[in-house]
């Protein structure tokens, strides 16, 4: 099932490199995503991915600018963080959405100049 590839990828840093370190911030292993245990951080993760049509890099910075700036932000932080680590990844999120947010609005600017 790609998206559960996908969720399992992303949090380990394999989509996005500004989440490459964040893994020892996780409260368990990405790899159980992909486990099929019956989890239900692990089944929420999969559903928000799957009923959005993410299961690519691309995809994600897309729903990111154009659809929802705080997708996944509650569920990751909530979920799958360590609660002595919650401040910093609440940050490094942040910082990651808003660049490739600003990275796409970047790309539309130059497309309009050039029409």
């Amino acid at each position: 099932d790609s998206f559960r590839y996908f969720a399992r990828f992303l949090l380990e840093g394999k989509v996005l490199t500004e989440f490459k370190d964040m893994s020892s911030y996780w409260n368990d292993d990405p790899a159980v995503i992909t486990r099929k245990m019956p989890m239900r951080k692990v089944a929420l993760l999969v559903s928000a991915l799957s009923s959005n049509g993410i299961d690519s890099a691309g995809a994600l910075k897309k729903h990111w600018a154009e659809e929802d700036r705080k997708f996944l932000y509650e569920l990751i932080v909530s979920n799958w963080t360590k609660s002595e680590h919650l401040h910093t990844v609440k940050q490094l999120w942040m910082q990651t959405v808003k660049k490739y947010t600003q990275e796409k609005k970047k790309k539309k600017k130059k497309r309009k100049k050039k029409s």
